[in-house]
């Protein structure tokens, strides 16, 4: 069989070794928007870090909109590989790839259509430098889906090494062509649009000539697989679109603290987009380590194997709070050093890291939620993850900014925004103990 069959095996071992890869591609796709970020803020400015942020906040919303639309696709290759089942499995690859191209122009279209009533909503200014970054942004949204339809393909039979090399690939081209047109060309943020964007080609074509087109008969890619095949986009839609709406919950909440925080003038803002900068690096391996949970647990109900299935969530979940915990200390310790990286302006570095030190103690919180997430996301039970977001994200999150933001000024502000995650965790337990994803053991 080729692939990697994750129903067999030490589960530690076998998980970390999955892992790895996949935290390394989160990493270093952070990467993108850090380096543009840092490099704008040495060669342009703290206005540049405004308009980089603002218009960053709406390009990684719809980015993650673009990966949680190949979380059905993943599911779907996971569980027919996880039970043999080799045409359905491909099936499901190729409706995947046909479904993705389709999005993939739609959001192209759209961002570009709506890219100034976007930063208006934001509260912030319409200026020329974040507008032309989003619609800059737009062209990058077919390597997007493209890259993500693949890599969900693979990781669904368990290969996370090639989606890794192609990110790393992505990446040292992204930091040369940052360098190349924001500090040499002097392109300022329009520069480190357009080099991104083509770090994302890089992605797409890597994978899809490296890894995918030479074993295209294995992974779906021959023509019989790619066509538009109804019954099955609408299995992975039923499957993305609660993960997808998940996400659009998430962003439209940060969105709403950015609203907020724009009030409190650029020094405040530019502080809070290098503090959210390093603060969702840092969850990235949180996040890593929920998708490799959820393709391994997705693979063992695919196998019928529920005792595999607890072992792979305990196992996942005492890695994910120590990681967590080593995150808070070298944070809590390093936060002006890393603050500093970004720009030498010691207003905006001081509010970075009072902001930074308070939040990046939720990654406790998320640490534990996400794990639960990964088991529903792997029985199917994607809804569930979208209605517990909504919970942390609107029911308290937005509520409580509204309602007391006012009130406890801005590092109140900071507070609400760390302890909001926590509320997700009771819901999320229950879940879990109710063995409702159990009855998901075989997906209909």
């Amino acid at each position: 069989m080729n692939g990697n069959d994750l129903t067999r095996g030490a589960v530690a071992p076998q998980l970390i070794r999955y892992a790895v890869p996949l935290i390394a591609i989160n990493a270093l796709q952070a990467l993108y928007s850090i380096v543009d970020l840092m490099i704008v803020g040495q060669f342009v400015g703290s206005t540049g870090i405004v308009a980089v942020t603002n218009a960053g906040q709406v390009v990684g919303f719809l980015s993650q909109i673009a990966i949680a639309m190949t979380v059905g696709g993943n599911v779907l290759v996971g569980r027919h590989f996880g039970s043999g089942q080799a045409d359905e499995r491909k099936a499901s690859a190729g409706a995947l790839c046909v479904f993705s191209l389709v999005l993939g122009v739609v959001f192209t279209f759209g961002l570009y259509a709506l890219a100034g009533p976007m930063i208006r909503l934001l509260g912030a200014q319409e200026s020329a430098e974040a507008v032309g970054y989003i619609r800059l942004s737009a062209i990058g949204f077919l390597p997007i889906f493209g890259y993500h339809a693949l890599s969900a393909i693979l990781r669904g039979v368990g290969e996370s090494k090639g989606p890794f090399y192609c990110i790393m690939a992505a990446s040292g081209a992204n930091v040369l062509l940052d360098l190349l047109f924001v500090g040499g060309f002097g392109w300022g943020v329009y520069g480190a649009a357009i080099a991104t964007v083509l770090a994302q080609g890089v992605a797409f074509l890597t994978i899809l000539l490296v890894y995918a087109l030479p074993k295209g008969s294995f992974y779906g890619l021959e023509r019989r697989w790619l066509v538009w095949d109804g019954p099955r986009i609408w299995a992975i839609i039923r499957l993305s679109l609660p993960i997808a709406f998940q996400q659009a919950i998430i962003a439209v909440s940060w969105l709403y603290v950015l609203a907020v925080i724009n009030g409190y003038g650029a020094d405040v803002v530019a502080g809070y987009g290098i503090s959210a900068k390093i603060r969702d690096f840092c969850q990235l391996l949180i996040t890593a380590m929920m998708t490799a949970t959820s393709s391994m647990i997705a693979q063992c109900l695919g196998a019928g194997d529920i005792p595999r299935t607890r072992q792979v969530l305990r196992t996942a979940m005492g890695l994910d709070i120590a990681m967590a915990t080593i995150t808070i200390l070298l944070v809590e310790v390093a936060a002006p050093v890393l603050a500093g990286v970004f720009t030498q302006d010691t207003t905006v570095v001081r509010v970075a890291v009072t902001n930074l030190r308070i939040e990046i103690m939720g990654q406790w919180f998320f640490s534990i939620f996400y794990m639960y997430h990964a088991l529903a996301i792997g029985a199917g039970h994607t809804l569930f993850v979208s209605i517990n977001s909504f919970l942390n994200c609107i029911v308290v999150r937005i509520s409580l900014l509204y309602f007391l933001g006012p009130l406890v000024g801005i590092i109140g502000i900071y507070w609400i925004l760390m302890i909001s995650t926590s509320v997700s965790i009771l819901p999320a337990l229950i879940y879990e103990r109710s063995g409702i994803w159990k009855r998901s053991a075989v997906l209909g």
